[in-house]
């Protein structure tokens, strides 16, 4: 199964990625760290600094290049 971005562009893990952070509007950037069926875990870092991982579908996702 090939995974693709809200664009189609393939994401793979490794990735870096811009998302959406769930409840919010804003945009966050993190690494993809494991592909499932439905979508993608993500890296996350929040306001107060601490790590942890979300798990976003392809239409809440956008690779990062350059």
């Amino acid at each position: 199964m090939k995974h693709t971005d809200f664009l189609g562009n393939p994401v793979a893990v490794g990735d870096m990625v811009a998302y959406v952070e769930p409840n919010y509007r804003s945009m966050a950037l993190g690494k993809v760290l494991a592909l499932t069926p439905q979508g993608f875990w993500v890296s996350r870092r929040d306001y107060r600094g601490e790590e942890g991982k979300t798990l976003r579908t392809r239409e809440y996702i956008s690779k990062v290049t350059g």
